[in-house]
């Protein structure tokens, strides 16, 4: 391979089917150019993914390893496709039965994922959530407690990778214990090494241990490892010095996406990409430039011996992955084997019943807490069709809807009813801060729970009913996906 060549590796442009302008050619381009060996998937439906997948590896040289974020499955990006609930969901549901059905929700997301020809998942998330206000991590998480997330993480990964799909554990050192969206700007964890070791870090360590193939860094600066405040993607401490150095971890380390907040807002293009490539991470993650990323690290490279060196270990590092998972003898996916097993039944069904053990009454009791007469349905939403499965299942309901904003001034008057369900789907978004439910929305169900019989159901962030009043049922999914809205319509209804 010639520099150029090498450099394509370490770039992750994105791939988005959702985008209105999306134009295949530009993708092709980058590959002609730039030699760019890896994208990073979102939406699109199975066959135009497959098609533009197929299309892509044709006019490359090398293997192109595409990856996705999948912490839900394979349905999180592509339509069709099987969808699972929250990993803290998921984590619940294996209290009650193994943590085998993780693995199992895993094995399907891989087999599925392999069959469109995604290569690589950008989970499990292993961070544990003990920040209840972090807003951008929470239900994503398996739990508050470092065993739940490295027994419900290992099972994951080992899920992932014994069915053919790269596991990626994120995001180190940890960004469960912050109060800032890294999407929006810099967090910091500003605990002690001792308490990292014994909390954040554990984790991935075990993950590590277990053979992980991939680390992502997120943006997140941690003083007690590097007193600069940098970031952890940019830290050779951290990057190099802890994980490679001190841990001995052989596999990919990737960065959180380069054109969050927390790299932009601080740091001029070249100023990040040089710095990451200084610290020793081999793939940066969708910068905001693909061209520019390109040139500074060739910039680099040339007449240096030593960051030639460096980027000869990352390309020798993309490459046996590629290898290990098979990229250069099967490249290619076949279509109609892929129409037989994404989303097929024995799939759903599955994905249904990991749905029906997420259900967690988190105060009183569930199902069948209020008869549906003289009752209403109370919708806050984020989103005016969050919630279009549920109210196709509870026409004998009168259904309401508020969707969420700060100021949430359409709030419906229900003094008519005697009985109501609120079902909120507020959860971490990036960029956004909707975790919450407003304070406007907070006193009037207070309200509302102090004079009539209620039923206050999450499908999102399960710290919600923390402190509410007059709150006697309260119920966790930690889904809306279609599926958990059918459950929920089938336990209120019937």
């Amino acid at each position: 391979m010639n520099l150029d060549e090498k450099i394509g590796q370490l770039v992750i442009p994105r791939l988005d089917f959702n985008d209105p302008e999306f134009d295949l050619m530009q993708a092709e381009d980058l590959i002609r150019e730039f030699h760019i060996g890896s994208f990073i998937v979102f939406g699109g439906d199975m066959e135009q993914v497959i098609h533009s997948l197929n299309r892509l590896q044709s006019i490359s040289q090398q293997p192109i390893l595409f990856s996705a974020d999948l912490e839900r499955g394979l349905g999180q990006q592509v339509k069709g496709a099987t969808s699972f609930p929250y990993f803290m969901g998921l984590a619940e549901a294996a209290k009650k039965n193994s943590v085998q059905l993780i693995y199992d929700v895993a094995k399907i997301t891989a087999i599925e994922s392999r069959a469109v020809g995604i290569h690589q998942n950008f989970s499990p998330v292993l961070d544990i959530n003990n920040n209840r206000d972090n807003p951008i991590i929470n239900i994503r998480s398996f739990g508050e407690d470092a065993e739940t997330v490295t027994s419900c993480g290992l099972a994951y990964i080992k899920g992932l990778q014994e069915n053919g799909m790269l596991a990626t554990a994120k995001h180190f050192p940890g960004h469960g214990d912050t109060q800032v969206d890294s999407h929006r700007e810099l967090p910091r964890l500003p605990h002690s090494l001792s308490r990292l070791e014994q909390l954040a870090f554990l984790p991935f360590r075990r993950a590590m241990d277990a053979g992980v193939d991939a680390l992502m860094i997120g943006h997140i600066a941690v003083p007690s490892l590097d007193a600069s405040g940098l970031p952890a993607t940019m830290s050779k401490n951290i990057t190099t010095g802890l994980i490679r150095n001190q841990w001995k971890y052989e596999g990919l380390i990737i960065t959180d996406a380069m054109m969050m907040g927390a790299i932009t807002d601080q740091f001029s293009e070249e100023e990040a990409v040089t710095k990451v490539f200084d610290a020793g991470v081999d793939q940066m993650l969708i910068p905001v430039s693909t061209e520019n990323a390109c040139g500074i690290v060739r910039r680099m490279v040339e007449n240096n011996s030593e960051a030639s060196a460096r980027l000869d270990k990352s390309v020798e590092r993309i490459l046996f992955a590629k290898k290990k998972w098979g990229l250069f003898e099967h490249r290619y996916t076949d279509g109609s084997n892929a129409l037989k097993i994404v989303g097929n039944h024995e799939h759903v069904q599955f994905a249904h019943h990991i749905t029906q053990q997420c259900f967690v009454t988190k105060k009183g009791i569930w199902p069948r807490t209020l008869s549906t007469e003289n009752a209403v349905i109370w919708l806050i939403q984020t989103d005016r069709n969050s919630f279009k499965d549920l109210e196709k299942k509870t026409n004998d309901m009168k259904i309401v809807a508020s969707v969420w904003s700060d100021e949430m001034a359409a709030i419906p008057d229900l003094s008519e009813f005697r009985r109501v369900v609120v079902i909120t789907d507020v959860k971490p978004m990036a960029w956004q801060k909707k975790y919450q439910l407003p304070d406007v929305i907070k006193n009037v169900l207070e309200s509302l729970f102090q004079n009539k019989e209620h039923l206050l159901i999450s499908c999102g962030n399960p710290y919600i009913g923390d402190g509410l009043k007059n709150l006697k049922n309260f119920v966790c999914t930690f889904s809306s996906g279609q599926l958990a809205q059918e459950e929920i319509a089938r336990r209120i209804v019937g």
